[in-house]
């Protein structure tokens, strides 16, 4: 998780850039879970589309860091699964 204490407020009709981490840019929201949100993002440094993940506010236990550790414990360098960053 990049920012797991920032809350984005995304407005389409708005022309404010949004920026995560000083790195990712923030385009449109691509999924709703019961969870968190999922971004399209794009990362200014590497000029390549990320999905950025937020989890919502109120969760007890963080579900993206069990994510992220069984994703790079089981399925890393798996063809067609995304590398993913913590």
């Amino acid at each position: 998780m990049l920012c797991e204490s920032k809350t984005i407020v995304l407005d389409e009709s708005s022309c404010e850039r949004i920026l995560v981490a000083d790195k990712y840019e923030i385009m449109k929201v691509i999924g709703k879970g019961s969870f968190g949100i999922c971004y399209l993002g794009y990362d200014i440094e590497s000029n390549e589309r990320v999905a950025i993940k937020f989890e919502r506010k109120n969760i007890k236990t963080s579900k993206l860091e069990l994510e992220t550790k069984f994703y790079n414990s089981y399925l890393n360098d798996v063809p067609g699964i995304p590398k993913i960053y913590w």
